[in-house]
């Protein structure tokens, strides 16, 4: 990458970008905050994949009918309640 497309983000572009994306951004407790179908997986992140499957109204991947490994939410604060899709 060339120096001056890295400055141009740490300038006035780069804090106006980051401004928008923040205003774009749901209030959420931490970070990685996922929405599926606008609903925060919260601390059931991990079952990212089990979401995306129950919520795609398509012909479904062959991933979507094996059983996913659970994945710890990397930023979930310890004891977060999971949530549920049903």
């Amino acid at each position: 990458m060339q120096r001056t497309a890295a400055t141009r983000c740490t300038g006035k572009l780069g804090k106006e970008l980051e401004r928008a994306a923040a205003a774009a951004t749901p209030a959420h407790q931490y970070v990685p905050w996922i929405l599926v179908d606008e609903v925060p997986l919260g601390a059931d992140c991990g079952n990212l994949a089990t979401y995306i499957c129950t919520a795609y109204t398509g012909e479904k991947p062959g991933a979507c009918y094996k059983t996913p490994d659970f994945l710890p939410c990397p930023g979930a604060p310890v004891g977060a309640s999971s949530l549920s899709l049903d």
